[in-house]
């Protein structure tokens, strides 16, 4: 059941077609299948959270998230490693060579079912590595390894390494992490600390 709600927004998506879920059509076995499109090379992705049930696209379709992940665009396995060196990160669960860059997944002790929180990991996750700053919306699919990266020229999109021993609470990733910012116009001058923390920005608002 665990497993069937993390890929329960297992999509085929492609540029002529928009994105289909292969909970959409069914094959002759009556299991969920993949929409063909003859001559439309299919990228493969799949729900990075788990969802509430079969098909949930959106953010209210997620319940919780059991790991924090970060994609960095056109780089090398070796290269994302040393970025993450660089920025203090501990070891990830799971390096995948999305075909023309890398994706990392640190899987956690325990879910996050405050999803804004979640969200605030993120950002900071992003900002420490200077990865995709999209990757923050917990209904965000990923690539899924084992299939062929079409967004240019094809590759295959591998796990490059994964240790699931590898699980890691909430504070030892965030001591890794920078101090979040405060917008330009929101920064105030040392009047009294209630004043300050008044209008300290929520971390969603970045």
């Amino acid at each position: 059941a665990a497993l069937r709600l993390a890929l329960a927004d297992l999509a085929a998506m492609n540029a002529a077609g928009g994105v289909t879920t292969g909970w959409s059509c069914r094959t002759e076995a009556r299991r969920p299948g993949f929409m063909r499109l003859e001559g439309v090379p299919l990228n493969i992705y799949c729900s990075a959270n788990p969802r509430s049930h079969p098909g949930g696209t959106s953010r209210r379709h997620v319940p919780f998230a059991r790991c924090v992940y970060a994609d960095l665009d056109k780089t090398s396995v070796d290269v994302a490693g040393r970025a993450r060196r660089s920025a203090g990160l501990p070891e990830p669960t799971m390096v995948v060579d999305s075909g023309h860059g890398v994706h990392l997944y640190w899987r956690l002790r325990e879910p996050i079912f405050d999803l804004g929180l979640w969200t605030t990991f993120q950002k900071l996750l992003i900002r420490a590595l200077g990865s995709d700053p999209a990757i923050h919306d917990p209904a965000r699919v990923m690539r899924l390894p084992g299939f062929v990266n079409h967004n240019g020229d094809p590759a295959p999109a591998t796990i490059a390494e994964v240790d699931p021993a590898r699980r890691y609470g909430l504070d030892e990733i965030l001591a890794a992490l920078p101090p979040p910012e405060l917008p330009q116009e929101r920064v105030v001058r040392e009047e009294s600390p209630s004043l300050v923390a008044s209008r300290f920005p929520s971390l969603d608002e970045n």
